[in-house]
C-alpha cells in the first residue's frame, strides 16, 4: 500500500493550535491554568502531540499545562486510515511568568519562639507572597536571597510561596500580572522547646551561717539569683555562697538563660544562724555504726534523703514530707556511706558506718 495525495487527498495540519477560551486569556502566564490544542482533522488513526520534542499525549485533542517559562513548541505527527503519515506545522510561542522556589534553611525552636529561616529561590518575580498552612502570613520582595521571619505557635505546618511579575501580554498587548501559585510546599513541625533546668539545691557550708546554693544544670551561660529581693549575677558553675545573720524564711529564686531562653524556679529556704550553729541537734542518725537498719528523726520535717556508697554510686533516694524515716540496711555490704539529708531546703551531709 502507498500514500497517494492525489486520489486520497490527506491534510491533517494544526495550523494554530485551537485553544480553549479559558486557556487564551492566559497563555502568556504561568498560573496553573492548563492550554487545550486540538487537531483540525479529525478520524485519524493515530495521534502524538509533542513538546519540545517529549512525546505527552496521543489523542485528538492535547491539554498541556507548562510548568516553567520558557519557549515551547507544539508538534502534531499523524497516522490516518490508510497508515500514511503526516506532520502538522509546528507551533512555537513563548510562556512568560514568574517561577516560585523556595526552601526551608534553618528551623530553630527557642522558647515557644520558632525562627524560620528560608532560602529563595523564586525566578523572575517582583514581589512574594508566603502562605503557612493556606494563611497569608507575609508579603516580601523578590530579590531577596535569605530572610527570617517568626512563628510564635506549635504544631504540624506547610508553607508555601506565590511569585508575581507584570509582564507585557503580546496577544492582548497590554500589561497583566502574572503569578506561579504553590508549586512547591515544605512541610514542618514546630515542637515545644527544651527549657534550660532552673532548679537548684541548698548546703551548708563552711563557718556559722553560710549557706551555698547550687544549681542543678551547671553549665548554662548565665545564673540570676534572687534573694528575697537582692540580685546576684554568676558565670557557670552558677554556684552562690551566701552569709545570713538574721533568722526567717527567704524566698529564693534563680533564673537560668540559655540564649533567648529562660527559666526560673523559687523557693522558700529557712535560714537561722543559730540553727546551723545547733545543727548537731537538728536531726539523729541512729543507729550509727549499724546492721539492719538505719533511722533518721527530725524536729522539722524531712524533705529528701540521699544515699551513696563508698564510691559514690548513689544506692537509694526517698521523697519523704514526715519527721522520721527508717532504712533497712541489712543487704549492704560492709563499707562506709553517704547520707545526704535535705530538711526545710537544706542539704545536711552524715556518714554512717555498716558493719
Amino acid at each position: 500500500m502507498f500514500c497517494s495525495v492525489a486520489k486520497s487527498p490527506i491534510t491533517v495540519y494544526t495550523g494554530n493550535p485551537k485553544i480553549s477560551t479559558k486557556a487564551a486569556t492566559n497563555l502568556y502566564c504561568i498560573n496553573g491554568t492548563a492550554l487545550s490544542f486540538e487537531s483540525k482533522t479529525q478520524n485519524i488513526k493515530h495521534y502524538k502531540w509533542s513538546v519540545n520534542g517529549q512525546v505527552l499525549d496521543t489523542m485528538s485533542t492535547f491539554t498541556w499545562r507548562p510548568l516553567d517559562a520558557g519557549e515551547y513548541t507544539i508538534l502534531l505527527q499523524t497516522v490516518d486510515l490508510q497508515n500514511c503519515h503526516s506532520e502538522a506545522p509546528s507551533k512555537t510561542f513563548y510562556i512568560h511568568g514568574p517561577q516560585a522556589g523556595f526552601a526551608i534553611d534553618n528551623l530553630v525552636d527557642s522558647c515557644g519562639q520558632t525562627e524560620l529561616k528560608v532560602f529563595n529561590n523564586a525566578k523572575n518575580a517582583e514581589e512574594l507572597h508566603w502562605y503557612l498552612s493556606g494563611n497569608l502570613v507575609g508579603k516580601t520582595a523578590a530579590n531577596i536571597d535569605a530572610f527570617k521571619f517568626e512563628l510564635p505557635y506549635l504544631g504540624n505546618f506547610y508553607l508555601s510561596q506565590i511569585a508575581y511579575a507584570v509582564v507585557y501580554d503580546s496577544v492582548t498587548q497590554v500589561n497583566k500580572t502574572c503569578s506561579d501559585g504553590f508549586p512547591n510546599q515544605e512541610k514542618f513541625e514546630i515542637a515545644s522547646p527544651e527549657l534550660p533546668n532552673s532548679g537548684f539545691s541548698t548546703q551548708r557550708d563552711v563557718g556559722i551561717g553560710w549557706l551555698k546554693f547550687i544549681p542543678e544544670d551547671t553549665t548554662a551561660q548565665n545564673y540570676l539569683w534572687n534573694i528575697d529581693g537582692r540580685m546576684f549575677v554568676k558565670k557557670a558553675p552558677g554556684i552562690l555562697l551566701q552569709s545570713f545573720n538574721d533568722e526567717n524564711n527567704k524566698e529564693v529564686c534563680l533564673t537560668v538563660s540559655e540564649g533567648s531562653c529562660n527559666s526560673k524556679t523559687c523557693k522558700t529556704v529557712w535560714v537561722s544562724k543559730s540553727s546551723i550553729e545547733k545543727n548537731d541537734t537538728y536531726f539523729e542518725v541512729y543507729p550509727n555504726p549499724t546492721e539492719n537498719f538505719i533511722s533518721i528523726s527530725s524536729k522539722r520535717e524531712i524533705e529528701r534523703l540521699e544515699i551513696f556508697n563508698s564510691v559514690g554510686k548513689m544506692i537509694g533516694i526517698y521523697s519523704v514530707s514526715e519527721s522520721s524515716l527508717s532504712v533497712a540496711t541489712g543487704h549492704w555490704p560492709p563499707g562506709v556511706y553517704s547520707f545526704k539529708i535535705q530538711i526545710d531546703g537544706l542539704v545536711y551531709t552524715r556518714l554512717v558506718i555498716k558493719e
